[in-house]
């Protein structure tokens, strides 16, 4: 007999109703099944039994569906091993009822020394600990802690903020490199030592309390922490490092009283600062140290100063009034170019050099005095400086 297409219609219809039930039955399983998993994808508490157990307390079952951990005990390099593999996690498999860790305590635990898994020395956090743990928002450190190692939280985009344990001495480099949501952290007194790069791109962090026994700013510690309006350095800072708080945006005044050093860029596109003091036995300004400072207006210089390189206040446009040091010998090329509310220009008696284009797009300068035996005025030092009337040169004695 002939098939019927009605027939056969008919038969689809069927067969299509209850493969959308059977679909619906698997759903409702494996959502039921999953219940279990979605409850232990939760807080765990774990005392380790000996130093490299947790493997085996924390074993492959159950180590992806914990969302808020807390280890204690005594941990070596296996044990950090394990901890790092899944706290650094940058996603969790759905379809296995897997989750990341948002929140890990180690306030109980102790880190010894060894070589097992990662190389540990006793109460340090490892370098690259937790680096790139995008999804951490919340870390309790060992309360034993004395150091935190290079790019220990680099990355950590979502970690808004951390407590750094009393005992902690050293801050390694790139420790909390990236950390973008990080807005407010407390330094121990007993920190000695901030590494390089320590806080570069943190660019929510608004208030740092630097303690009273650092005494140096690394090369990039701070740059691009547009953030950070305020600022509380120890009198015993002696050396600025290159880019150490360049493109920070927000900040408005530094001052220093004993600073030796201070690296090219250090201070370079801090657009809002407005007032800097500078005092110590430094000898030069570097080069670009106060490049695009468009708001710099009051800016004290000490005595010793011998040189100001090029660039170093290029394009600080609300700079009207500069006391130029009476040790002055040196301006590099491009110094003071773009220096448009810059009005007089007094240089020392001891003045040697003056670069090229130094005071060009000094649209206000009014009066150039120039002392010392400067031989030969290079080419474009005063271009564009449309409200120059007079330039003179002072003799020895002058005041």
């Amino acid at each position: 007999l002939p098939i019927c297409p009605a027939g056969r219609g008919t038969n689809v219809r069927k067969l299509e109703k209850l493969t959308k039930l059977e679909n619906m039955k698997r759903i409702i399983t494996i959502a039921l099944s999953l219940l279990p998993i979605l409850g232990m994808a939760q807080s765990m508490n774990i005392s380790v039994d000996s130093v490299g157990s947790l493997a085996k307390q924390l074993p492959d079952s159950v180590r992806f569906k914990v969302s808020e951990l807390t280890v204690s005990g005594e941990l070596n390099g296996a044990d950090l091993k394990i901890l790092q593999l899944i706290v650094n996690r940058p996603k969790a498999n759905d379809k296995k009822g897997e989750v990341v860790v948002m929140s890990i305590d180690l306030s109980g635990a102790t880190i010894t020394e060894g070589k097992d898994g990662m190389r540990t020395k006793a109460n340090e956090l490892p370098n690259g600990m937790f680096s790139g743990a995008r999804q951490l928002r919340k870390v309790v450190l060992p309360t034993n802690l004395i150091s935190i190692g290079n790019s220990a939280f680099s990355g950590c985009a979502n970690l808004p903020a951390i407590t750094i344990p009393d005992g902690v001495i050293i801050l390694g480099n790139d420790a909390f490199k990236g950390c973008e949501q990080l807005t407010a952290i407390n330094l121990p007194e007993r920190v000695a030592k901030i590494g390089n790069s320590a806080f570069y791109g943190c660019r929510a962090l608004a208030s740092v309390n630097i303690p009273g026994k650092v005494d140096k700013i690394e090369n990039y510690t701070f740059k691009g922490c547009e953030s950070l309006n305020t600022l509380n350095l120890p009198e015993g800072i002696n050396s600025i490092g290159s880019d150490a708080f360049e493109n920070c945006k927000s900040l408005t005044s530094v001052s220093f009283t004993k600073l030796s050093k201070m690296g090219s860029q250090a201070f370079k596109n801090c657009v809002s600062l407005r007032s800097v003091t500078i005092d110590g036995s430094i000898n030069e300004i570097n080069s670009d140290t106060f490049l695009g400072c468009t708001s710099l207006a009051d800016v004290s210089l000490p005595k010793g100063i011998k040189t100001i390189n090029s660039n170093a206040f290029r394009d600080c446009k609300c700079l009207a009034d500069f006391k130029f040091p009476s040790s002055l010998q040196k301006i590099g090329s491009s110094a003071f170019e773009g220096c448009s509310s810059l009005r007089e220009a007094i240089l020392s008696t001891m003045m040697k050099s003056i670069g090229s284009s130094a005071f060009e797009d000094c649209t206000s300068l009014d009066s150039v005095a120039i002392g010392g035996t400067v031989a030969e005025i290079e080419s474009k030092t005063f271009y564009h400086c449309s409200a120059l009337r007079a330039v003179s040169q002072l003799i020895s004695g002058s005041p």
